[in-house]
């Protein structure tokens, strides 16, 4: 039988924790829809005569910037 202290740490407590918990499904929903972005579905392969069409569509989906292009 619980004690019953652990009913009133329960009680005190519930919405608190049920925070953190829907805070984690929302954060878990959000990385499986960024995991379907355009992003991660870029339109060339992975080969030299792409390059120029993954880097435009990285650039459009603001995953890189010309400054990371730039040799510096």
């Amino acid at each position: 039988m619980p004690k019953e202290s652990y009913w009133k740490l329960l009680s005190e407590k519930y919405f608190e924790w049920k925070n953190g918990t829907d805070q984690f499904f929302q954060l878990q929903e959000r990385i499986r829809k960024d995991s379907r972005a355009i992003v991660f579905d870029l339109p060339g392969r992975s080969v030299r005569n792409d390059m120029h069409m993954n880097i435009t569509a990285l650039l459009n989906n603001g995953v890189i910037t010309l400054d990371d292009l730039s040799e510096s």
